[in-house]
C-alpha cells in the first residue's frame, strides 16, 4: 500500500509515477506478445545491456557473448552455379536416355508406327517400356528435351509416324559447324564429339532406298585412332535402340534380363576414318540380329555426320 502523499517525504517524489509505469507492465501488458514486438524488444534489451556494460567500473568492458545470442542469424545459402544452357541440353538428353536404360523392363528392337512422344512409354508404377528402333528412340529423347529441335527434323518427312535414320544422317548433312541453324549445330570434328551429341549414318549414301542408317547418342569420349582389317577408325560409346551386336564394353539394360542385344543398349561403335581424319564409313558391331547373319568388316558411306543441340536463338 501506498501513503496518500509519498510525494511528501523526502526521496520518494517519483515514487507514484514509478509505480504506475510497474503496474502498467505486469497487469495490463498481455501475456504474450507478437513475436516481432517480442523480438523488438529483445533487441532493446541488447542495446541497453551492451551500453551499461561499456560504462567504466562495469566488470565487462563488451557485451557478454548470452547478451548477444537473443536472435539467431538466418543462414544465407550461396546461389547455385550458372550452368550453360548447351551444356544442360546435352546433359539432360543423356540423362533421359540413361534414366530409360535403368528403368525398363520391357526391351525390343521394333519399328512401331507411332509418334515419337509414344514410343517409350512410363507405366504408373514407374517401370518403362522401349519397343521401339533406333530412329524411334533418339526421336523420342529429342522430342521430350526439345520439342521445336524435333519439329526442325519432323518437317523434313512428315507423312512418316517420325524421322527415319537416314533423314536424321541428311539433316545432320546440312548443319554449319560454325553457326547454329534450328537450334542445331554440326560437329565437323570427331574430337569435339561429347556426351549427349549425336550421330548419323545412311546407307550407300545419301541417295540411299528405303528405311536404311542409323542413328544413336554418344555416351563417352571417342578413342584413339586404331587399325584393324585394314580399316583406320575410332571407337565411339554409344547408347541406342539396334538389333546389332556392339564392339565391348557392350551393356544391356538389366531390369530387362536380356540374353543378347534385341534393342535399347550401351555399346561401342567404330567410325572409318580418312587419312585426314574425315568420317567415310561405319562398322557397326560384330553381328546383325535382325538379319541374323554377322558383321565382318567396315561399310563405306558418304553420309557420316555428328550434330549437338544449341539453345534457340529467339
Amino acid at each position: 500500500m501506498l501513503s496518500p502523499h509519498p510525494e511528501e517525504t523526502p526521496g520518494l517524489k517519483q515514487v507514484e509515477i514509478h509505480a504506475l509505469h510497474w503496474l502498467y507492465d505486469h497487469r495490463f501488458r498481455p501475456n504474450a506478445m507478437p513475436a516481432s514486438v517480442s523480438n523488438h524488444k529483445t533487441t532493446d534489451k541488447v542495446a541497453i545491456t551492451r551500453i551499461a556494460e561499456s560504462q567504466p567500473g562495469h566488470p565487462q568492458n563488451v557485451a557478454s557473448t548470452h547478451s548477444i545470442q537473443q536472435q539467431p542469424q538466418q543462414q544465407v545459402l550461396p546461389p547455385p552455379a550458372q550452368q550453360s544452357v548447351n551444356s544442360n541440353l546435352s546433359e539432360q538428353a543423356l540423362k533421359l536416355a540413361e534414366s530409360i536404360f535403368d528403368q525398363t523392363t520391357v526391351v525390343r528392337y521394333a519399328h512401331r508406327e507411332v509418334p515419337a512422344s509414344q514410343q517409350v512409354i512410363t507405366e504408373s508404377d514407374g517401370t518403362v517400356e522401349a519397343r521401339t528402333d533406333c530412329s524411334g528412340f533418339i526421336s523420342y529423347i529429342v522430342n521430350s528435351i526439345g520439342p521445336r529441335h524435333y519439329q526442325v527434323v519432323r518437317d523434313r518427312e512428315p507423312d512418316a509416324s517420325y524421322p527415319q535414320a537416314k533423314i536424321w544422317a541428311r539433316f545432320f548433312d546440312t548443319l554449319d559447324s560454325a553457326q547454329p541453324h534450328d537450334g542445331w549445330l554440326g560437329i565437323s570434328d570427331w574430337r569435339q564429339l561429347r556426351p549427349g551429341d549425336f550421330i548419323a549414318w545412311a546407307e550407300g549414301g545419301e541417295s540411299a532406298s528405303g528405311n536404311t542408317g542409323h542413328v544413336m547418342m554418344v555416351a563417352g569420349k571417342p578413342s584413339a585412332p586404331q587399325q584393324a582389317n585394314g580399316a583406320r577408325y575410332i571407337e565411339v560409346p554409344v547408347i541406342d535402340s539396334s538389333s546389332v551386336y556392339h564392339f565391348p564394353p557392350e551393356h544391356l539394360p538389366a531390369k530387362a534380363q536380356q540374353a543378347h542385344r534385341d534393342g535399347l543398349g550401351e555399346g561401342c561403335v567404330r567410325i572409318i576414318l580418312s587419312e585426314a581424319d574425315a568420317p567415310i564409313g561405319y562398322w557397326a558391331g560384330t553381328y546383325w540380329g535382325e538379319g541374323d547373319k554377322p558383321i565382318n568388316g567396315p561399310t563405306l558411306s558418304k553420309v557420316v555426320r555428328f550434330a549437338r543441340m544449341m539453345s534457340l536463338q529467339e
